[in-house]
This record gives C-alpha cells, sequence and structure tokens, in this order.
C-alpha cells in the first residue's frame, strides 16, 4: 500500500510505502499506522487555512484511532468519494509503473519483486506531470456543481 497527498500543482509528498504492522493479527496496514504517517505527514502539508484533506474511501481511514487522530488536528475531510480526485491520480500512477517497469506483470510475488515495486512506484510518482495534478485540483468546482445538481446521488465523477 503506498501513500501520497497533493495540493493544487505546486505541492505534493513524496510516495510513501507503507508497510503492515507484524505485531497486527492480519499483518495489515493498521491504524496504527495510518496515524503516525497523520501526525507526521499533515501539519507540514496542511499550512494553509483553505487548505481541505481528503482521503479515499479504504476501510482503515474510519478506524477510531484516524477519526481521534483527525479530530485532534481539527481535520473534518468531505466523505463524497465523487469529491476525491486522487482515484484518478492513482490510475495515472499505475500506468506509469507499467510503462516504466512492464516486467512487474509477470514477476513472482516475493521480497525482491516488492522492492523493485516499491522503487519502480516512487520513481513513477516523482515522473507524474504536475500539470495532471493541477488539472485535478482545477476540477474541484465542476465535482461541487455535479453533486449539487444531482442532489447528492451519482456523478459522472
Amino acid at each position: 500500500m503506498f501513500w501520497a497527498a497533493f495540493s493544487g500543482a505546486t505541492r505534493r509528498t513524496g510516495l510513501i510505502p507503507l508497510f503492515g504492522n507484524p505485531e497486527a493479527e492480519r499483518t495489515s496496514i493498521t491504524g496504527l499506522v495510518i496515524e503516525e504517517l497523520y501526525r507526521r505527514v499533515l501539519p507540514i502539508l496542511l499550512t494553509n487555512l483553505d487548505s481541505i484533506f481528503q482521503h479515499d474511501n479504504a476501510p482503515i481511514y474510519t478506524a477510531y484511532v484516524i477519526q481521534d487522530v483527525l479530530a485532534k488536528m481539527e481535520i473534518e475531510p468531505p466523505h463524497s468519494p465523487d469529491l476525491n480526485p486522487i482515484e484518478n491520480l492513482w490510475a495515472l500512477l499505475k500506468a506509469k509503473i507499467y510503462e516504466l517497469r512492464p516486467d512487474l506483470l509477470h514477476m513472482q510475488n516475493n521480497d525482491t519483486t516488492k522492492e523493485i515495486l516499491v522503487a519502480t512506484a516512487q520513481q513513477a510518482w516523482d515522473k507524474l506531470e504536475l500539470r495532471h495534478l493541477e488539472h485535478l485540483s482545477e476540477t474541484m468546482p465542476h465535482r461541487v456543481e455535479a453533486i449539487i445538481e444531482s442532489q447528492g446521488w451519482y456523478t459522472p465523477y
């Protein structure tokens, strides 16, 4: 699992690989992993008072520990997936990864492949053009308008 954030075309974090918690029951990404990430990164990223923090709809973000840390930071993210441009960005990133390393599709699932994937994903993230981030940010007014017009129902986003 990877985590990244962007703010318009001018600011973005690096692509941060998240590794499971070996002490967790299923050794997966836990709320504690995300909590530590948010405490470390969000204060730096959200320096503008007009900033809106939006994360995707992964179930991990509904964990109480995540809701608590966001409340303590006075952050209330919008909950509409139609307002979230990050899904579009993940698709661009995936395409760039396979452009750089098409052989990843056929590699065995092992630690070496994981290392290659992490390095390639970070390289792909750095190669994504800033114009894509700018475009996704500029779509926000249209996304909001579409939600209002659909009265909260399905939108093309």
